[in-house]
């Protein structure tokens, strides 16, 4: 009886990620229309003991707005984990073809229209360059 048990459990542990997912991945292409971004600057930091300045490095930003049929899709993209970020810089520019990956969500039951449905996040990892442009 417990052998049975725990079988059970395993198999409901490995097998409910997998039959509980309620959103489906998948990758489309569009163009690029805007990007928008920051590069990597040092800034200095006021209000130093005895005078010293420190000096940080402040955060990189890279929005890409995309046209996905009739629809512009805002992407912010997150620092991959075998691509970095800024190798994105030169390759897209406006008008070149790039494809992501984008979570189908079922629709809300209330019909309401979701602000977010057309922006989020990706990671440089999930952004695919056919034609870099020159």
């Amino acid at each position: 009886m417990r052998k049975q048990f725990v079988l059970i459990a395993t198999l409901l542990v490995i097998l409910l990620p997998i039959v509980s997912c309620g959103s489906e991945e998948k990758r489309i292409e569009g163009e690029v229309v805007k990007i928008y971004g920051t590069l990597p600057v040092l800034v200095t930091s006021s209000g130093a003991l005895f005078g010293n300045e420190s000096v940080r490095i402040s955060g990189t930003s890279l929005v890409y707005m995309v046209k996905v049929g009739e629809d512009i899709l805002t992407i912010n993209v997150l620092e991959g984990s075998k691509i970095p970020r800024e190798s994105l810089i030169p390759r897209v520019c406006i008008g070149t073809k790039i494809t992501f990956t984008v979570k189908i969500v079922a629709p809300t039951k209330s019909g309401k229209f979701d602000p977010n449905h057309h922006a989020g996040s990706n990671s440089a990892d999930d952004i695919g360059v056919a034609k870099p442009c020159i």
